[in-house]
């Protein structure tokens, strides 16, 4: 590895061990039990008397193929197919306070807020701002299958099953997991993994960790790129899958149990991935961390 690549590395590094303790000192959020319960460990939870409650569950009528935005600064957010015509809004909030009483008057709070316009749907989760730390709104959205759906989640995990459409997810703190995916699919998360089981790609796929690694197992489209600042990325693909193939790999090793015929500079691997006529391009950059191409079972 060049000393430039070496530097830029580190200073990669720095940047964003500084970032996650920047963020965890401003928002410090706590007991993330529900749906959030892996994500936060035992140090981040404070004092105090927590109440929840379930949010009244609200359906939007809406037209085909809409077009749903959600998004929530402190709790999870899950996202299912379910009825077409309709979108579905549930799940839970909190609220901490040193007596019952005054969790409950902060929970008071905590609300999910609904627009529409034309076939579009918009849902926030809203968090008082001066009782960030103590309280949180997980969001359950029942969208029809085939939606553009837009997520952007600041501090909580994100869950997205069953969709056929365009999918966009933007997470600062929390890992990202899509299951039963078909369409376009772009995932940003800056301090979380990325997992994607069971996905067909049409078209585009983008995939990035800033700190966290990658894991991809489906169809790949015609232009794929997975980037992984600080993690590893393993790729499991139908086993007669054909792609030109660009993989840079900073600290780390590459492997692919596929035919692979390429060619290899420094830390870079260029060629053709598998047997017969490429469908597509895929790029694939760890900064640190493997990258492994197997064959999906």
């Amino acid at each position: 590895m060049s000393p430039s690549r070496k530097l830029i590395i580190t200073g990669l590094v720095l940047v964003q061990v500084l970032l996650l303790v920047g963020m965890v000192a401003v928002l410090r959020p706590v007991s993330f039990g529900g749906l959030n319960a892996p994500f936060w460990p035992g140090i981040f939870r404070i004092g105090g008397i927590e109440v929840r409650e379930p949010i009244e569950e609200k359906t939007v009528s809406i037209g085909e193929g809409p077009e749903v935005i959600i998004r929530n600064d402190v709790g999870a957010i899950r996202v299912e197919a379910g009825q077409t015509g309709t979108v579905v809004i549930s799940g839970e909030r909190f609220a901490r306070g040193f007596t019952r009483e005054k969790a409950r008057e902060r929970i008071r709070d905590v609300v999910p807020r609904i627009r529409t316009a034309d076939n579009r749907v918009e849902i926030e989760g809203l968090v008082s701002a001066r009782n960030r730390q103590q309280n949180r709104i997980d969001l359950v959205v029942q969208v029809p299958e085939e939606s553009s759906v837009t997520v952007d989640a600041k501090v909580g995990r994100v869950r997205v099953g069953g969709l056929d459409g365009n999918l966009s997810v933007d997470a600062v703190m929390g890992e990202v997991r899509v299951n039963g995916f078909s369409g376009n699919l772009t995932v940003n998360a800056a301090m979380g993994r990325i997992d994607v089981v069971n996905a067909v790609i049409s078209e585009r796929l983008r995939l990035n960790a800033d700190m966290g690694s990658i894991e991809f197992a489906g169809t790949p489209g015609k232009n794929n790129r997975l980037d992984a600042g600080m993690g590893s990325v393993d790729v499991a693909l139908p086993p007669d899958t054909a792609l030109d193939l660009d993989v840079q790999v900073g600290m780390g090793s590459f492997r692919s149990d596929l035919p692979l015929d390429a060619t290899q500079t420094e830390r870079s691997y260029r060629g053709k991935l598998g047997r017969g006529e490429p469908i597509g391009r895929m790029e694939i950059d760890a900064g640190m961390g493997s990258v492994w191409i197997r064959a999906r079972s």
